[in-house]
Protein backbone atom coordinates (compact mmCIF):
# COMPACT_ATOMS: atom_id res chain seq x y z
CA UNK A 1 0.00 0.00 0.00
CA UNK A 2 2.49 2.46 0.98
CA UNK A 3 4.70 2.08 -2.39
CA UNK A 4 0.59 1.92 -4.41
CA UNK A 5 0.54 5.27 -2.69
CA UNK A 6 3.77 6.53 -3.51
CA UNK A 7 3.60 5.53 -7.59
CA UNK A 8 0.44 7.70 -7.71
CA UNK A 9 1.90 10.70 -6.55
CA UNK A 10 3.88 10.17 -9.85
CA UNK A 11 0.78 10.66 -11.99
CA UNK A 12 0.94 13.63 -14.12
CA UNK A 13 4.42 14.29 -13.96
CA UNK A 14 7.16 14.11 -16.80
CA UNK A 15 10.29 12.74 -16.37
CA UNK A 16 13.01 11.06 -18.16
CA UNK A 17 13.21 7.24 -18.51
CA UNK A 18 15.77 5.02 -19.83
CA UNK A 19 14.31 2.54 -21.50
CA UNK A 20 16.03 -1.05 -21.34
CA UNK A 21 13.52 -4.28 -22.34
CA UNK A 22 10.89 -5.25 -24.22
CA UNK A 23 7.86 -5.47 -21.47
CA UNK A 24 5.80 -8.68 -20.97
CA UNK A 25 2.85 -7.28 -23.08
CA UNK A 26 3.14 -6.80 -26.72
CA UNK A 27 3.70 -3.33 -27.56
CA UNK A 28 5.35 -1.73 -24.89
CA UNK A 29 8.73 -1.25 -23.62
CA UNK A 30 9.85 -1.22 -19.70
CA UNK A 31 12.55 1.17 -18.47
CA UNK A 32 13.35 2.95 -15.26
CA UNK A 33 12.95 6.36 -13.85
CA UNK A 34 15.36 8.39 -12.04
CA UNK A 35 14.03 6.70 -8.62
CA UNK A 36 14.32 3.16 -10.33
CA UNK A 37 10.64 2.60 -10.59
CA UNK A 38 9.32 0.28 -13.46
CA UNK A 39 8.15 2.23 -15.90
CA UNK A 40 5.96 0.93 -19.03
CA UNK A 41 5.01 2.98 -22.43
CA UNK A 42 3.02 1.69 -25.50
CA UNK A 43 5.57 2.11 -28.23
CA UNK A 44 7.76 0.23 -30.30
CA UNK A 45 11.43 -1.33 -29.35
CA UNK A 46 13.17 1.48 -31.04
CA UNK A 47 13.52 3.54 -28.33
CA UNK A 48 15.28 0.42 -26.36
CA UNK A 49 18.85 2.05 -24.87
CA UNK A 50 17.87 5.93 -24.83
CA UNK A 51 16.28 8.47 -22.46
CA UNK A 52 12.89 9.81 -22.87
CA UNK A 53 10.84 12.40 -20.81
CA UNK A 54 7.69 10.49 -20.03
CA UNK A 55 4.14 11.68 -18.94
CA UNK A 56 3.22 9.36 -16.39
CA UNK A 57 -0.42 8.62 -16.42
CA UNK A 58 -1.25 5.81 -14.56
CA UNK A 59 0.05 3.97 -11.04
CA UNK A 60 0.01 0.66 -10.40
CA UNK A 61 1.70 -0.82 -6.78
CA UNK A 62 4.31 -2.09 -8.87
CA UNK A 63 5.04 -0.36 -11.45
CA UNK A 64 3.87 3.46 -13.88
CA UNK A 65 2.06 3.63 -17.10
CA UNK A 66 2.95 6.82 -19.29
CA UNK A 67 3.51 8.14 -22.88
CA UNK A 68 5.71 9.83 -24.98
CA UNK A 69 6.12 13.62 -23.20
CA UNK A 70 3.74 15.83 -24.08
Amino acid sequence: DIQFDMHKTFIGKTMPILFDRPSKKDGQILGKSPYMHSVHVDTDVSLIHTIQDIHITNAGPNSLHGVLGL
